[in-house]
């Protein structure tokens, strides 16, 4: 089987990411990197969690298992994909374990379908076990450069940037076929991507117009215009559904959550950021790493030769994946939501990717350089190279920690003895700070998906569940919640807001969680409230 040129000529290119002949199976090379991507993200899953989980990594499970909104609990964004897909899961262990492994595996999937568009961008044709090549050693820059925290953030927190960019650039590539239910699956991934994040239109944008001035001297410019001006009237329709949606079945009516806007920026503010930005994303790859790849990228780069044409492809490449990149960042850092969450790197995610696709081009014209000078007759074992690379970062995230379930999380092993109180107790409320009230609740839900609820800054919002629980519990004689990780005065609000005016300090402590700084400051405080009715 042949490999689909992109439209640039053949490739000149010698080696490993010579497009492959017919008898080499393409398939294969798919399947492989398609067995790597699961293998990864099943080894992130096992690695990562254990230290750095926290309410932000349970809220997508704790949600799946209890109740599945629109959006994440208290957003108007941010479609809840993951808890949705994770939903037949009631098992809050194995449902945690399943959200967790869906976010590494969109992280994973990206870097795949980055490495397939990326090679077609440099070698101007594209090549299944090219493909393969990119995506192992972009692997291998990811768990090996990137701060483990840093790598939590983006491969395994709720965070949808990773999942959203798939859909957005899914949709690219299909929407260049011409046949009609291609297209048709397109719109709907772009539903997709613009649910889970409305900046995925960047990825999307900068995909078409590449390919839009590639293709302008060959087809003209009415033809590109008729494969893009339909593809950009897509997203704006779905930018104003989503839109609608969020004002419809977004957010909660708590008054200090207030309304940030997601899409302000301000140039000031972009200046002024500037430094915490760039510090939280140069603070986000691991120095010596990434200095070693860095230059063995460099290097590789050298190395290959790379011959006139496929030399200007290269710079092509990389001037625009720069542009990206930078552009990218001013937009994020003259945000104003951004600004009030410091800058996070989690944001910069799809710099921090254009920086490890960039690393990984570089290691892969190294190998394909060492290729090269090898006898014309030992293309026999290509195949074991990408193998043999493959077991290398397997190997690396493997050894890198310990691996244990995300069940056994530091953060869940803190509040156990809180959780263990409400269980015995039958409390059928947990509220306070969103920190500890969510690695609570997961534990409690193990007795049932409505075994207790949780109130706090995120929550459901589903009030009639909260009545009930209170009703039921009062037909037992009495109703009791835990508030922990925040003032009495504060928790007494939110469980007045959700159920019933009536609730009081009954005067009595509960376990507290043990020290953690993913508890988040507050965590040391545990009171048992109770609801004694308006007129009490």
């Amino acid at each position: 089987m042949q490999a689909s040129a992109s439209g640039d000529g053949p490739s000149t290119a010698r080696g490993i990411l010579a497009a492959p002949s017919r008898g080499e199976h393409v398939w294969r090379w798919w399947a492989a990197a398609g067995v790597a991507a699961v293998v990864l993200s099943v080894l992130s899953v096992l690695r990562y969690t254990v230290v750095h989980l926290n309410a932000d990594g349970i809220e997508q499970s704790v949600a799946s298992v209890q109740h599945v909104t629109l959006f994440f609990w208290g957003q108007d964004r941010f479609a809840s994909v993951v808890s949705l897909l994770a939903s037949p899961i009631a098992d809050p262990a194995a449902n945690l374990f399943a959200c967790a492994f869906l976010n590494a595996l969109a992280v994973h999937g990206l870097l795949l379908l980055l490495a397939w568009l990326g090679y077609g961008a440099v070698r101007g044709q594209r090549s299944a076990q090219g493909t393969a090549l990119l995506f192992v050693t972009s692997a291998l820059v990811l768990h090996v450069a990137l701060d483990p925290t840093t790598l939590h953030q983006l491969c395994i927190e709720s965070q949808p940037f990773a999942l959203s960019w798939v859909a957005a650039l899914g949709a690219f590539e299909l929407w260049r076929r011409d046949r009609w239910w291609i297209r048709a699956l397109s719109a709907g991934a772009v539903g997709v991507a613009v649910g889970l994040s409305q900046l995925s239109l960047a990825a999307a944008a900068a995909a078409a117009l590449v390919d839009a001035a590639r293709c302008m001297r060959r087809d003209g410019v009415p033809a590109v215009l008729r494969r893009w001006v339909p593809f950009a009237a897509v997203w704006v329709v779905w930018l104003v559904v989503w839109g609608w949606l969020g004002l419809r079945f977004g957010g909660i009516e708590l008054p200090e959550v207030g309304h940030s806007s997601y899409l302000s920026f301000n140039p000031v503010r972009a200046l002024t950021g500037a430094s915490t930005s760039l510090h939280n994303i140069v603070a986000a790859f691991r120095p010596l790493p990434a200095l070693l790849i860095a230059l063995l990228a460099v290097g590789g780069v050298v190395a290959a030769a790379v011959p006139h044409p496929a030399r200007r492809r290269l710079a092509a490449a990389a001037g625009f994946g720069a542009l990206f990149a930078i552009g990218y960042w001013v937009l994020l850092t003259g945000n104003g939501w951004v600004e009030g969450n410091l800058f996070l790197v989690r944001y910069y995610f799809p710099v921090v990717v254009t920086v490890v696709l960039a690393l990984g081009v570089g290691l892969t014209l190294g190998v394909e350089a060492v290729w090269a000078a090898l006898p014309a007759r030992a293309g026999a074992v290509r195949p074991a190279v990408v193998a043999a690379l493959s077991a290398c970062v397997i190997a690396v995230v493997a050894t890198g920690g310990p691996l244990r379930s995300p069940d056994e999380a530091v953060v869940l092993h803190n509040t156990q003895d809180t959780a263990q109180y409400v269980r015995e107790h039958d409390i059928r409320f947990v509220t306070g700070s969103f920190w500890v009230v969510l690695p609570v609740l997961h534990q409690v839900l193990a007795d049932g998906r409505d075994a207790a609820y949780s109130l706090s800054s995120k929550s459901s919002g589903d009030r009639a569940a909260y009545l009930a629980a209170l009703d039921e519990a009062m037909a037992r004689g009495s109703a009791e919640a835990v508030c922990a990780g925040d003032a009495v005065d504060t928790c007494i609000g939110y469980l007045e807001h959700w159920t019933r005016p009536g609730w009081v300090d009954a005067g009595v402590d509960c376990p507290v969680p043990v020290a953690d700084p993913n508890l988040g400051p507050n965590a040391g405080t545990c009171r048992v409230l109770e609801y004694v009715g308006a007129e009490g």
